[in-house]
């Protein structure tokens, strides 16, 4: 048996994206007054484990990335990409940059020995403080710790 009122896709997909426009400042209304969504999210990763760790995760995640080929995520980087990308990091700017700032003050700290030849033991132990001082800064742990 059919659903005879069922109209095409064509009808519905103009319908959402035309009253999705109307909507934003529902949805910006709904995000402002939410509260625990950081708390649950966190409560439920035992679940997200299990779920991602499951046989079937794999399966209908190769299914779908294989379905949308290259030609999907390029479309939708030409469509909406190019013209969200400076202003994404433009907003993002500041919580890079207080994110890094750890990072960038670690290197800033760091006495280095002078550079030795190339494929030197010297070089290598510079790499390796370079590597204890960042990982430091990512852990909160002291340097070779």
């Amino acid at each position: 048996m059919s659903i005879k009122t069922l109209k095409d896709a064509g009808s519905y997909v103009q319908k959402y994206t035309s009253r999705a426009g109307a909507a934003v400042q529902d949805y910006a209304n709904g995000v402002a007054g939410a509260s625990g969504q950081a708390t649950a999210a966190a409560s439920a990763a035992d679940k997200w484990q299990q779920s991602v760790s499951a046989p079937a995760a794999k399966t209908a995640f190769v299914s779908n990335i294989t379905a949308a080929g290259d030609a999907a995520w390029k479309a939708g980087v030409a469509a909406k990409g190019t013209a969200r990308y400076a202003p994404g990091v433009q907003t993002g700017g500041p919580k890079w940059a207080a994110r890094v700032s750890k990072f960038f003050a670690a290197l800033k700290g760091l006495s280095l020995p002078p550079r030795g030849l190339r494929g030197s033991a010297a070089n290598a132990q510079i790499s390796a403080m370079v590597q204890s001082a960042l990982h430091a800064a990512k852990t909160g742990g002291a340097p070779g710790a």
